[in-house]
């Protein structure tokens, strides 16, 4: 019941920058993590399956790709940050 409890919070957490149906597919994959917290009695094991599932995401849906990495670019390179706050310290 708890596992349940948690994934319909874990669904109403990723409304906040995903859309309706999104969030709803995250219920599958909560309760998929909550079931393995549970059948190992440990925190971690959930940590490394979500993690494993976000970046498959990333990399099979978000549309990144190697050439996109680089040792040069920054988060402050990226054109989404507004020039005021590019390059904080910098006038």
């Amino acid at each position: 019941m708890s596992n349940f409890v948690v994934s319909l919070l874990f669904v109403l957490a990723h409304l906040v920058s995903h859309s309706i149906s999104w969030s709803l597919l995250v219920f599958a994959s909560s309760l998929c993590f909550g079931f393995v917290r549970d059948r190992f009695g440990s925190i971690y094991p959930a940590i490394a399956l979500h993690a494993f599932y976000n970046t498959g995401y990333f990399l099979l849906v978000g549309g990144a790709s190697p050439s996109q990495f680089s040792l040069r670019t920054s988060l402050y390179d990226s054109p989404r940050i507004p020039d005021q706050i590019r390059r904080p310290g910098n006038a």
